[in-house]
């Protein structure tokens, strides 16, 4: 069997409907094409920057989405910087990467509190004109860090999570076989904030797919922007964590989505009572859940979600099986397997398990 290269797919993608409107921006559409042409602006920078990571401003732009693919057809690693995340955390995440090259997209350029000596860098100046190499030719080394996410940990100090290429591909590999039926022509949600992992997925998956991506900022109104792309948008394919449902179920009597397919539930412990009374807003959907710690690759388990008799405990819905290529065990404080119904810690291994987190 074919390995998987999910970046490989996405230009494949790319290559097979340049016309296809790629992202939806702020009511702005992009087209595979046009994404690409930003891409391949910005390639030749990253490729001459001597340093391994990049960091990349997050911002609802879609300059910042093609540095991410810049960054990792480059085969660097991409480091993402929160406008809104404390100046202290930025500086710790640039200091412990030792990234000297930060990317940004707006044309009000800012160092968001980092050391003078890094290099901001406006994308929107970043325009190479020249016939670009095909990409499909350029080579992968799977153990090169596809990202590093930063998470706070138990410490409260910021831990980086590398998670490779032999790991996202590992991930895309179960992931794009679980029956999704979308194609070219679905609609998919990306509203995750880029330093959470559910970003990656929601990014790339619809960009290996020929699909469309509608994102949503960090505005305040960000769940009703929600609420009004699944209705207006007719989205296919949503992923939100569940207290998005339990914001909107005010709405459920008002909210019919007959056109979406999947939603998709992940990041918080899903409530099967919530999700029995979103059922008639969209009847035509499965509902899937997922789980899995970042250190895992995004997701390792997955449930899909029946009409009835839906596996929960306490009213928390299952978190299911582990994915192929997962194994996993439930362990006592001593490291030893607990008997069925005790309640224990999750061990999980396999080729979307980090090797170690950063430094």
């Amino acid at each position: 069997m074919k390995e998987m290269d999910m970046i490989k797919d996405i230009i494949r993608a790319y290559r097979n409907y340049p016309d296809r409107v790629a992202f939806v921006i702020d009511d702005t559409s992009y087209t595979y094409q046009e994404v690409f042409a930003r891409v391949q602006g910005i390639m030749p920078f990253v490729q001459d920057c001597p340093e391994d990571i990049i960091g990349i401003i997050a911002e609802d732009c879609i300059e910042t989405y093609a540095s991410i693919l810049a960054v990792l057809l480059s085969e660097k690693t991409y480091v993402i910087l929160h406008p809104n995340y404390p100046d202290s955390r930025n500086r710790t995440i640039v200091e412990s990467t030792g990234m000297k090259r930060v990317l940004y997209g707006h044309e009000s350029g800012t160092q968001q509190g980092l050391p003078n000596e890094i290099k901001c860098i406006s994308t929107l100046e970043l325009r190479d004109d020249t016939p670009g190499k095909n990409l499909l030719d350029i080579k992968h080394d799977e153990d090169t860090n596809a990202y590093i996410i930063f998470t706070s940990g138990s410490t409260g100090v910021p831990k980086g999570v590398q998670i490779t290429r032999k790991n996202l591909n590992a991930f895309y590999e179960t992931y794009r076989h679980l029956d999704w039926r979308l194609g070219p022509t679905d609609r998919m949600l990306q509203m995750f904030e880029l330093t959470f992992d559910v970003s990656v997925v929601s990014t790339l998956y619809p960009l290996t797919l020929g699909a469309c991506i509608y994102t949503v900022g960090s505005d305040k109104l960000k769940y009703m922007r929600v609420y009004e792309l699944m209705e207006d948008e007719e989205l296919t394919h949503v992923t939100i964590p569940p207290s998005v449902l339990q914001f909107l179920s005010p709405y459920f009597d008002e909210i019919h989505v007959p056109k979406l397919k999947f939603l998709v539930v992940t990041a918080e412990a899903a409530n099967a009572d919530l999700l029995e009374r979103f059922r008639p807003c969209a009847p035509n959907a499965e509902f899937v859940n997922f789980y899995g710690p970042t250190e895992a690759t995004i997701y390792c388990t997955v449930y899909l979600i029946p009409r009835e008799n839906c596996k929960h405990h306490n009213g928390m819905i299952a978190i299911g099986k582990p994915f192929e290529g997962i194994e996993t065990l439930i362990m006592d404080e001593k490291g030893h397997p607990v008997i069925p119904g005790e309640q224990g810690e999750l061990w999980v291994s396999g080729d979307q398990i980090m090797a170690g987190y950063w430094k």
